[in-house]
């Protein structure tokens, strides 16, 4: 019974087959021919890759040669100017270098004048005397005044009833002078 149905399956296989115009084998050489289409296209690519590199590689030997004998002269040419640069560098450069010594040197010279005259100055002032600001030395019978923090000239002065004038003569106070706590200032004569 199976052995009938297989045999019908075939036939009804075949007939759709010859209907379609398909066999097994012709599905089998389009893919040889797909492969050996591929295989073809790459050994020739290869090759003519070869070729090409066989060619850079002729031109590159021919030119290398012939470049020595062609640009010599050139080459001679250019080592001569890149010379006679050299040396009006050289020139050049010992030229501006003697001027720079020159004018460095004369700066120093002018600075050792310069530093002398300063000493010379440094020791006239030691040799005389020291300027001290003169400070009322407290005498018999004057009064003093020990000045506090937030007090000012015209408030001292009015404590003591006199002018602010001849508190700063007293004590010997510029107008501009400012006053500090723990400052004694001389408020009265000593006769008064």
């Amino acid at each position: 019974m199976y052995e009938d149905n297989d045999e019908g399956i075939d036939e009804f296989m075949e007939e759709i087959s010859d209907d379609l115009n398909y066999k097994k084998s012709d599905r089998n050489t389009r893919r040889m021919k797909v492969s050996l289409d591929s295989k073809r296209r790459r050994r020739r690519r290869i090759f003519w890759g070869a070729v090409i590199i066989l060619l850079l590689v002729g031109v590159a030997i021919f030119f290398s040669g012939r470049g020595d004998k062609r640009f010599a002269g050139d080459l001679a040419a250019i080592n001569t100017r890149i010379n006679r640069l050299e040396k009006q560098l050289a020139k050049v450069d010992l030229n501006n270098t003697k001027k720079t010594t020159a004018r460095l040197e004369n700066q120093i010279r002018a600075l050792k004048k310069s530093l002398a005259r300063q000493n010379q100055k440094i020791a006239a002032m030691a040799k005389a005397e020291p300027i001290v600001e003169k400070k009322p030395k407290p005498k018999a019978g004057r009064k003093y005044h020990k000045v506090r923090t937030g007090e000012t000239i015209y408030g001292i002065a009015q404590k003591y009833n006199i002018s602010v004038g001849k508190l700063r003569s007293y004590n010997n106070l510029a107008k501009k002078q400012v006053i500090s706590p723990g400052q004694k200032l001389w408020v009265a004569p000593a006769n008064q």
